[in-house]
């Protein structure tokens, strides 16, 4: 039977059109994350606000090659203009370079076997640096701690801090946390139009894992999960201020949540789906 888990234990921070559909199986709570009402659709692609030059890649030297290649190629201010296909890759961006598709519907990113896709470090991966319009995929970070088993798609470190618009984070796994993305602190996250969908993570952050401040605008998060029996927020977790944004949704008020576990233990879900471990979303 499908459930609203009412929002007042979290004294209106998340009274933005957050509906969670809860399903209680097996004698315990496994919930399906669902955030809508923030915003509508996938955004289209967000042109970079970088006075640089935009190299389509695959293109021209230095991006004739790969996409690692490209980026190193590239100089502060630039904007990488992904191409639609499918690439298989895995890549680091520690300057301030943008990139960008066309859509990610059409331009998909998928990790090398065994590797998470981007890895964006260093304070020179300012606000000013926009990724956008790509879908990261198929990422694994392994490890028991961060920064090797953080962010199975993406991990975001070293205090960068660029926009993220316009992009699906789906099917990825981080044996910690953070099964999509994870950010460290000093790393605050700026989330407009992204789709977080059927991540996994062995810790906190099913979807996403924030060191720092989180804000979210529009979006969707969905069948994102962890798996440790102690693990909190299945979608989204902020260790500092979570902020999220959007029009309000008459007579449907409730928090996201539901972190599922791929082995519930019952009884420990009798005692605590009503606690903050038991939401998919959890923030200061």
């Amino acid at each position: 039977m499908a459930t609203l888990v009412p929002a007042g234990a979290y004294n209106g921070w998340l009274r933005r059109g957050l509906l969670v559909l809860a399903a209680t199986l097996g004698g315990g709570l496994a919930c399906a994350l669902l955030l809508v009402g923030l915003g509508g659709p996938v955004l289209p692609a967000f042109a970079a606000p970088n006075a640089g030059t935009v190299r389509p890649w695959p293109g021209s030297a230095p991006c004739a090659a790969s996409l690692q290649a490209c980026i190193d190629g590239s100089t502060a201010g630039d904007t990488i203009e992904i191409q639609p296909n499918t690439y298989v890759t895995s890549v680091t961006l520690s300057k301030a370079v943008s990139l960008t598709g066309v859509s990610s519907a059409t331009v998909i990113l998928q990790a090398l076997t065994g590797q998470r896709v981007l890895t964006v470090t260093g304070a020179s991966v300012n606000a000013s640096v926009v990724i956008s319009g790509l879908t990261f995929r198929g990422g694994s970070a392994v490890g028991a701690s961060c920064p090797a088993g953080c962010g199975g798609a993406i991990l975001i470190t070293g205090t960068a801090s660029p926009l993220l618009r316009s992009l699906t984070i789906t099917n990825n796994v981080a044996q910690y946390k953070g099964g999509g993305l994870f950010a460290g602190l000093g790393s605050p996250l700026q989330l407009v139009g992204v789709h977080v969908l059927s991540n996994t993570s062995g810790s906190d952050g099913g979807g996403l894992h924030g060191g720092g401040a989180v804000t979210v605008t529009g979006g969707l998060f969905y069948n994102n999960r962890c798996t440790q029996l102690s693990c909190g927020a299945g979608a989204l977790l902020a260790s500092g201020l979570l902020s999220v944004n959007g029009p309000q949704r008459p007579g449907r008020r409730g928090v996201a949540g539901g972190d599922r576990h791929s082995q519930p233990d019952p009884q420990h879900h009798r005692q605590r789906h009503a606690g903050w471990r038991q939401r998919g979303i959890c923030g200061q």
